[in-house]
Order: C-alpha cells, then structure tokens, then sequence
C-alpha cells in the first residue's frame, strides 16, 4: 500500500507525494511567511483524510510552541505531539523513539519478514504495525538544542524505509542542519521561497526557489530523486467562515478537492478563517468516524509529558498480581508516576522497604510543596493509615511532630533532644544485635526516619554524642538484614556521608537545592522547576514497569517561563526496553539508572490518620520498645500512681512496712518509670545542684513519697541542736535504726552539725545532704568523701562534665534542661531523671517544723 496523497496543484494538475514511493523521507525547506508550516499541516490532514489511524500514525514535533503543528493534536492518528523540547525532553523523546525502532525490528524478526509491506501480508494474529510519520517543524532548532539527536535521525533515516518510520524535516536554512548521512536517505524534497541563491542550490541544485515572489506564499518546487524540479501551488486549509458554517455535507475524494475550481468571490463574508477553526470540522468528524467504528488508541511510541500536580490515589491495594513489584503482604508505599521512556510509558512508581532497602531523599528547602518533608509526609501519611510497621523518627524541624501520637510510633525525637536521639540510636543498634544473633528470621518490621541528616550530624558531633554517628552508619549497613529500613532526608551532609553508597534508593529534589549542594550530585537529568518533579534511582526505580492502563491527556502548550533546572543531561539505560520483549536484554536497568517522576500530592497528615485509628490503637502492642521523652514536670501523685498501680514495680517498703534502701525521686528510663535512690546500710548520698535548682524540693519529694520511711530533719529546729539531740538517741539505742537523716545545704552548715553527721553515719545511719556544686566540697563536707565511696548521688541540672568530677562518672550533658531533670548516679553509671515535686496543696499544709505531712492512701491511689 502506497501513502500516495495531493499536496497542491501543478501546471499539469494535482500533485502527489507519495513517502513510500518517493520517500521514505521528506525535507522541506522554506524561509519565515513561505508556507512551510501549512504544508507541513495539509501533508498530516491529507494523509489523515487518506488512511485510517490503523494505517498511518503521526508523531509531531513543533519548536513554535505548539502553533504550528498543535492544532492537529486531536487527530485519532496523532500518537503525540511534542513542542518547545527542553535538554531533557529531546533525550527522553530519542530513548523512547529508539525503543521504537527496536519494537518494529522485533516484530518484522517475529514474523519472518524483511520490510513493513511483507508484515502486512503476514498471518492474522499480529499486533498492528502502521506507518510512524515524524513531521519536525524547525528541524534545525532540534539539531541545535540536542546534536545527539542527529546520531539518532541517522539511524532513522537509514533504516526507516523497512520499518513503516518516516522523517519530514522542515526548517528553514537546510545548509548544516541536514548532513550528507540523512541526504543520502532523502530523495524527495519540497522547497519553497528560501533567502539566497545559495541556499536554493544547497537543497534543488538551482536558484529557483530564491526567485519565487514573496507575495506568493505557497508557491514550491517538488523534487524527486534526480527528476527536474516541479512548480506547483501548495493546498491550503484556509477558507472562510461561510465555507465551514455550511448547512450540508459534500463528500469528495481529497484529490477531487484539490482539483475543485476556486469559490467565486462572492462566495462568503470574505472573512478567514484560520487553520485550527478550518481543521476543527475535519479532526472532530475524524475522531467520531472512528471512535464509532470502533477504533482503538493507537500506540504511543513518546508517553506524554509527566503531569505537573498529582493527587493522591489512595494507598497501595493490600492483594497484588504476580506481576506486582512489590510482594503480597508486604509494606508498599505509593509515591508517585515515573516516567519510563525507555519503555514508552510510565508506570505507579512504589517503594517497599523489604524488597527495595533503604531510601534516601536529597534536597534542601525543608518545607513546602515538593520538598523533602513534603515526600517524607507523603510516605508516612501511608504508614499511618496502613501499614503494620513501628516506626522511630528524629526530626530535625518539627516537621513529623504530630506523628507522635501514633500507636507505631515507638519515638519522636525533636531537634533539642540530641541525647535521646543518640539513645535511640543506640537501642535500634541493640535490637539489631539481637535479630541478627537471633536463630529464627525477625517477624516485624521497623523503620527508622531521619529527617534533616546535616541537623543531627552537626548536633552530634558538637558535643559528646559522636558515636551516635557510627552508630547510624552500622544500622545502614546491617538494617536490612535485622529488617530494619532507614529513611533519611537531608542535603550536602548527607551526600558526603561516609554511608551514602550503602543507601541504595534514592530520590533527589533538583527545584528545591542549592547550586552548591548540586555539584556533588551526580549528573542528573534537566527537569523543570514543578513542586514534586523529581529524580529517582535505585533498586525501586529498576523495578517499575508501566502500567497497564494510564490516562492520556489532551495536548496543552507548556506555559511561557518554565525554566528547567538540573545537573546535566539525562542518563537513561543503556538498554531500550519493548513489551514486545522477554529476552535478558529487556529486563530491569541497573540501580544506577535515573529515572524523572512527579510525586503525588501528600495527603492529610493530622487527625485521625495521626491518630491510629485507621489501624487500632492496639498495634502499638507490636513495637519491640520506646524510647520515650522524659516529661518537663513530673508530680508526687504521678509517680504514687505508677507506683502504687503496678505491683511488679512496688518494692519491699510497701509490701513490708519497712525499707530495702530504695528510695523513690522520680522517673527515669526510655519508658519513663519511677526510679529512686538505692542506699545500703550506712551508706551516703549526696545531691548536688546550683543555688535555685531544687535541691531543698528534693528533700521534700522524699518524704512525700516514702511515707513509710522514718526520715531525721531538723525542721525549723537549730540544725546543730536537732543533730546533737540525735546523736544521743543513737548512743541510747532509742533511734530507728532504719530511720534516714536528711540535711540541707551541708555544705553552708557548720563544722558542729557535719560532725553530728559524719559520727551518726559512722554508727550506720544512712545519709542524704545536698550542696553546692564546687573544687572545695570534699574539704567543707566530710560526708562527701564517703558519697563518693558508695557512688550515690543526684546532680541537679548539671552543665559540665566537672559537676560529675566526685563521683568519676562521666555523662552527656543537656543544653536545654527543663526544672526538675537531674542525673542520679549509681552502681558507676549516670542516669538522667525528671525529679518528682510535690503537690501544691502538699506543701501547703506543712507542719509547724517544716515537714510535708504523709501521702494519704487515698493520695496514694489517686
């Protein structure tokens, strides 16, 4: 079958071109106002009116911004229209063209047949295969804006005749845009009016088309082969307003409507019309004729363009096929659409930690649409409605503050808690040991997010948390063997990571970094500045396929000032791929390939999808532990309740009435639970703190919750009196043996009452005092000595490690502490605390010595 169709009128009557007799290939050649551009249109509608969208397809590449060639977009022949291509859009549109050769060249080898016309003939049964017309308006500007296509064209040109694919390559100044290689593979040409002598002989050997009369658009030479030039009239779309707002219907043969006389001057207003509004009637009767009949879609050898905003569509459906990336019961998160030239379409692009491993997202401008938050919410938006994972998160910016209050969430950790930061770190480490020395595979999954990386890095390293860094490198490292995945955002810092190599999945954020950050970015594909329009690679890249059906949408311009922003050019496989191909060659590129998506919109991130209701409030049973912030105020009646309301935690002195030298203060602990001080017989404790810390409220916090201890404190009484008087009671015998002396500010008091106190500590009455943080303590206080000796102390609200220097243990100290945090000192090891203070009303109703009367069974049950 020919694609022999009338472009115009001759002396000898119609003209016809035919792109497989003449062809394969057309060039045409015409200076600005020449008529080239409406040729292009009326060669496009003449094959249309001429062959079905079965028979003939068009792909049409326009640098006019989509006014020349647009208009014809709707056509059911039309498999794409591409215009004003930036770096990244040429490559991406040569990948897929290239798939394409690929595809046809499967298909002719499938069917045992040399060339497009045999495949026709061959049985029924295989897949349609129409002739591909790429009709490049400018072609110029694409040799200019993208040399590298011109290798591609090439291998177009020279191939193309026995695979149905033909090039018509308009442009203005063929001299350096068409080189010998495709001339020699153009026979035929249409030359109109061009500029110079020159450039006339360059395309016709003769100066013709340099005479033709500028009043006389239209006007052009044909050339076949060798053949003498040709004159004729191009046709024309163009008519009047009365001529397509006719009542009726005349249906003629397009060679009978080239060949028609002209309409007589009365004919109409007068009025033109122009080429869209005259090609509108033909496009539109078209599409109905042969969606009627009915007619599929046929293939798109270029997808479209990635949409610029995208909705979410719900999370990932729980039942997969076999052919799903992502395995049935496993966690899949949908991110957004990948674009898959190489493959002529686009596919769901999915992330699952177990299949997949750890995922990286690159970029700075922390908030905002399409920044890394904006990815980081949309993917745990998904694993708080539907996923059965325990998550631990530090977060940089307050961003991902409100998931706190999910059942799964085992840890939320703010910008200010560097040491419960590395704390958790260091528990994740802890359970990693143990899933991976453990005999049985670990049933749960956890995922640990790291949001802001240059953030904690830097906190981390500021002051005594640097282990906490390689402590994260090993959790990379030895995660997803222990099914443990790390999600972690940042920028420059995390580019240089020593652990970078060791993130398999990544996503990076062009629109959003920073020109320096960018430089040590790989080279990356040319994306335009769109919120969420990304690059991705890595292993859940790979693995994308495209989907089985994807809405196509209708043609639009892209809008003026789309600046594009990028590293490089872009990198795609180095294989094509093709449905049409099973072989080892088709399969999934490497993890290095770079891949252009567009994420969708996050959805909802406060409310009930916070809440856990969409899963249960029961699975935060499922997490392995917490690490949990110790609260800024803790009451006596809070850590009573605790107390008092589990059995396990009640210790000899409420079970018996008497003391086992435990002695609650507070909470303490990843899972904040009461704590207290441990003191043996005889033993000493000192608590320590600068003046206004709470030393004296500690006290106070003693007696209040160890109500059936026999605590010994002068009270208003004169201190050195009340010890005096005690330590008579000592030497009668008539003292408590198990009763505690308290004693404030020891280190203010005189020589008289640390006297009393060392002699009724060396009969071996327990002691707790506080003082002063200071190099002179041991010498003021004697006690402090024997603190040292036990090891049991408090330091309240210390801010150096010098606080710590008369225990000899070393612990992180808080830049922000809260009223009331301590780090209690025991057994050679520093603990941080959230001390206890008591009830309001408690320390109203003091006695007339200063005591806090006894907490009540009812305060105790309360």
């Amino acid at each position: 079958m020919g694609l022999s169709v009338p472009v115009g009128q001759g002396a000898a009557g119609p003209v016809f071109v035919d792109l497989q007799r003449d062809g394969p290939h057309l060039l045409v050649a015409g200076t600005t106002g020449s008529g080239k551009s409406e040729f292009l249109r009326m060669l496009v509608l003449a094959l249309s009116a001429s062959h079905a969208p079965n028979e003939v397809n068009f792909l049409l590449i326009d640098f006019k911004g989509g006014s020349g060639l647009g208009p014809l977009a709707a056509l059911p022949h039309c498999v794409g229209v591409l215009t004003d291509l930036d770096g990244h859009e040429i490559d991406r549109a040569l990948v897929s063209l290239r798939t394409e050769v690929r595809r046809r060249e499967q298909l002719l080898a499938r069917a045992a047949v040399p060339d497009l016309a045999r495949y026709r003939l061959s049985e029924d049964g295989a897949p349609t295969l129409p002739h591909l017309i790429l009709v490049v308006d400018e072609f110029r500007m694409l040799i200019d804006e993208a040399p590298a296509a011109l290798t591609e064209l090439m291998r177009i040109a020279a191939i193309g005749r026995s695979l149905g694919i033909h090039l018509v390559m308009a442009t203005q100044r063929p001299q350096g845009a068409i080189n010998v290689d495709i001339r020699a593979n153009v026979t035929s040409s249409v030359i109109l009016r061009v500029q110079s002598d020159a450039e006339s002989l360059d395309v016709m050997n003769a100066k013709l088309a340099a005479t033709i009369p500028t009043d006389v658009p239209g006007r052009a030479y044909l050339i076949r082969g060798n053949a003498a030039p040709e004159e004729f009239q191009t046709a024309t779309l163009g008519g009047t307003a009365h001529d397509t707002e006719a009542g009726h219907v005349t249906v003629m043969t397009a060679e009978e409507f080239f060949i028609a006389p002209p309409l007589p001057e009365s004919h109409g207003d007068g009025a033109p019309v122009d080429t869209a509004e005259a090609a509108a009637p033909f496009i539109e009767l078209a599409r109905t004729l042969w969606l009627d009949d009915g007619g599929e879609p046929p293939h798109r050898p270029v997808a479209p363009p990635l949409p610029t905003v995208l909705s979410f569509p719900g999370p990932a459906p729980t039942s997969r096929s076999p052919d799903d990336p992502v395995p049935v019961g496993r966690l899949a998160v949908r991110l957004g659409i990948v674009d898959l030239p190489e493959l002529q379409g686009q596919a769901t692009l999915t992330w699952s930690p177990a299949d997949h491993g750890h995922l990286a997202l690159i970029g700075g401008s922390p908030r905002g649409r399409g920044t890394t938050s904006a990815g980081l919410r949309l993917l745990l938006a998904q694993w708080a409605t539907d996923v059965r994972a325990s998550a631990y998160l530090l977060d940089a910016d307050g961003t991902l503050a409100s998931a706190a209050s999910h059942p799964l969430a085992g840890a939320v950790v703010g910008p200010r808690e560097t040491r419960r930061a590395a704390r958790l770190l260091a528990r994740l480490s802890e359970e990693m040991a143990r899933r991976l020395a453990a005999s049985s595979a670990p049933t749960a999954a956890l995922l640990l997010v790291v949001h802001g990386w240059g953030t904690w890095v830097s906190a981390f390293r500021s002051g005594p948390f640097a282990w906490a860094e390689d402590l994260f490198q090993d959790l990379i490292r030895g995660g997803p063997g222990a099914e443990i995945t790390v999600i972690v955002t940042g920028e420059r810092e995390l580019v240089t990571a020593r652990f970078f190599g060791s993130l398999p999945n990544r996503i990076y954020f062009p629109a959003t970094a920073t020109p320096e950050s960018r430089l040590l970015w790989p080279a990356l594909p040319k994306v335009p500045a769109i919120p969420g329009r990304v690059v991705v690679s890595g292993a859940f890249a790979a693995s994308s396929r495209p989907d089985a059906e994807r809405p196509v949408p209708e043609f639009t311009a892209p809008e003026d000032g789309d600046d594009g922003v990028g590293t490089g050019q872009t990198r795609y496989p180095g294989s094509t791929g093709s449905n049409y191909d099973d072989g080892p060659d088709n399969k999934a590129s490497d993890a290095d390939t770079f891949r252009v998506a567009q994420l969708f919109e996050p959805p909802p991130w406060t409310g009930r999808a916070m809440s856990g209701e969409a899963i249960g409030r029961d699975a935060g049973r499922a997490l392995p532990f917490r690490v949990e912030a110790l609260p800024d105020r803790v009451t006596v009646r809070d850590v009573a309740s605790l107390l008092f309301t589990n059995a396990t935690e009640v210790g000899p002195t409420e079970r018996n009435g008497r003391d086992d030298g435990r002695f609650w203060i507070g909470l303490a602990g990843d899972e904040p639970a009461p704590v207290g001080i441990t003191l043996p017989s005889s033993g000493v404790a000192a608590v320590l703190g600068a003046p206004g810390t709470g030393k004296s409220t500690l006290l106070e916090t003693l007696v209040s919750l160890n109500p059936l201890t026999r605590w010994l404190q002068p009270g208003t009484q004169a201190a050195q009196d009340y010890w005096t008087g005690i330590c008579r009671g000592a030497d009668a015998g008539t003292l408590d043996r198990q009763a505690v002396a308290l004693a404030d500010d020891l280190d203010l008091s005189t020589s008289e009452v640390n006297a009393a106190l060392r002699d009724l500590n060396a009969r071996g009455w327990r002691v707790i005092f506080t003082a002063g943080f200071g190099p002179l303590l041991q010498q003021r206080v004697p006690l402090a000595m024997q603190a040292r000796v036990f090891g049991k102390g408090v330091l309240l609200r210390p801010r150096s490690l010098m606080d710590g220097d008369l225990f000899g243990v070393r612990f992180d100290p808080e830049p922000h502490q809260p009223a009331g945090r301590a780090v209690l000192i025991g057994d050679g090891t520093a603990t941080w605390v959230q001390l206890a203070v008591p009830e309001p009303s408690a320390l109203s109703r003091k006695d007339a010595k200063g005591n806090a009367p006894e907490v009540t069974p009812e305060e105790r049950q309360g």
